[in-house]
C-alpha cells in the first residue's frame, strides 16, 4: 500500500489483502471510529523493534511510510485502492 501512495507516477491501482494500514496506530482495540489515538513520536521501546531497524525514531520517515498518514496526500481519483481484511485474523485488525 504504502509503495503505490509513495510512488503514484508508477501505479494507478493497488490491491492488498489483510494489510496492516497504519505503523502509527495505538489504539483502541479494536478499533472505534472518533477515538483513535496516533503515535506523535516513536519510543524505542515500545514502538515495533524490526521496523525501528528500517525506519529509526523520526516521526516523519515513519509518516512518509505510513498508509494512513501517506492517504493524506492523495488526490481525488489519483490512485485506485481496494483493500479487505477478515474478522478472524490473530492480529486483531478489526
Amino acid at each position: 500500500m504504502q509503495l503505490a501512495m509513495r510512488h503514484k507516477n508508477v501505479f494507478s491501482s493497488v490491491a492488498v489483502h489483510s494489510a496492516f494500514l497504519s505503523l502509527l496506530y495505538e489504539g483502541p482495540h479494536p478499533y472505534v471510529r472518533g477515538q483513535v489515538k496516533i503515535r506523535t513520536a516513536i519510543d524505542v521501546n515500545t514502538a515495533y523493534p524490526d521496523a525501528l531497524r528500517t525506519f529509526g525514531s523520526d516521526i516523519s520517515t515513519w509518516k512518509n511510510h505510513d498508509p494512513a498518514s501517506l492517504v493524506e496526500t492523495l488526490k481525488n481519483g489519483e490512485l485506485d485502492i481496494y483493500f479487505d481484511c477478515g474478522a478472524q485474523d490473530e492480529y486483531g485488525f478489526i
